[in-house]
């Protein structure tokens, strides 16, 4: 299963809270342990499950919302400084939200108030081919119709309500070039121009699953293969996640070898996953796309 560059899910995205689904709390330190709350602002936090895992053309990509209400208290540590803490608060009078989502440029909410709940699904064609940011915008009331802020709008330098993500559409090797949609085949047409070294990425012959007891370490063979129109492919790089370009160049170069063997420890008795990215380089120095493969591991007790 060879793919273009990836963007890895399930993810977990709360706005302004580092990739983690739990609401910012400033850490409670002896200096405020004792700060003295002296404002309540009530505050909704955002968080994005984007499925599936990985994006290909002609999917249907989903996006799940979960909507939370918290309460962020403001106050002063004993040293005088700002502090602030974050309780959730499930009683909070939440009346009515609007949302819009688009892509590749923000948007604001212009249609009907509806009514709130914490749980909001909607789909999209990927109708893409590579990188593209889908924008969103989320607005609450509560019930005497004030404004409720999203705890990203209270935490961004310009305090600004819209927040993006950026989702990678990916080729699937199993599927043919000619097969493909004429968006996708044009695009892979300009890829190969830009890159004349072309190549996949396997890990565990293709197979979707790997698992084994926990404390127990498996091993997963990675299978690399690489052609150049311009001269011998003669390196590679690896990256532990799926990877941009630019994030690719913090790899380093290797010899290239037509297959690896990773050893993976497992942790926890729970479903995870585990990516891999490369690029290949010639000996002309041309560069390949980067190309990615991920394969769920089951934790057994």
């Amino acid at each position: 299963m060879a793919r273009l560059i990836l963007f890895c899910v399930a993810l977990a995205l709360a706005v302004g809270c580092s990739g983690t689904s739990a609401p910012y709390a400033a850490p409670q330190t002896a200096a405020n342990q004792n700060s003295t709350p002296r404002a309540a602002i009530p505050i909704i936090s955002v968080g994005a499950i984007i499925t599936p895992e990985v994006l290909h053309p002609n999917d249907t990509l989903r996006v799940d919302l979960n909507l939370e209400p918290w309460i962020a208290e403001r106050g002063q540590t004993n040293s005088g400084s700002d502090s602030i803490s974050m309780k959730a608060a499930p009683a909070l009078q939440v009346r009515d939200m609007r949302l819009c989502f688009q892509f590749d440029a923000p948007c604001k909410p212009t249609g009907a108030w509806e009514p709130y709940r914490r749980q909001y699904s909607t789909t999209f064609p990927v109708d893409w081919l590579g990188a593209r940011d889908l924008y969103m915008f989320a607005e609450f009331r509560d019930e005497n119709g004030k404004k409720i802020s999203t705890l990203h709008e209270m935490e961004s330098a310009e305090h600004r309500p819209e927040f993006s993500l950026t989702l990678d559409s990916v080729l699937d090797s199993r599927t043919p070039i000619a097969s493909q949609p004429a968006f996708v085949q044009t695009a892979v047409a300009a890829t190969r121009t830009a890159y004349p070294v072309s190549g996949s990425l396997e890990l565990q012959n293709g197979l979707c699953c790997a698992g084994g007891k926990v404390g127990t370490t498996i091993e997963l063979p990675a299978d690399f293969s690489a052609t150049s129109s311009e001269g011998a492919v003669t390196e590679m790089r690896t990256f532990d996640q799926c990877a941009t370009a630019q994030e690719m160049e913090r790899a380093k170069w290797e010899p290239f070898v037509a297959q690896k063997i990773y050893s993976y420890k497992i942790a926890t008795a729970n479903w995870v996953g585990w990516t891999l990215a490369v690029q290949y380089r010639d000996d002309k120095g041309n560069l390949s796309p980067v190309y990615c493969d991920d394969i769920s591991i089951e934790g057994m007790p």
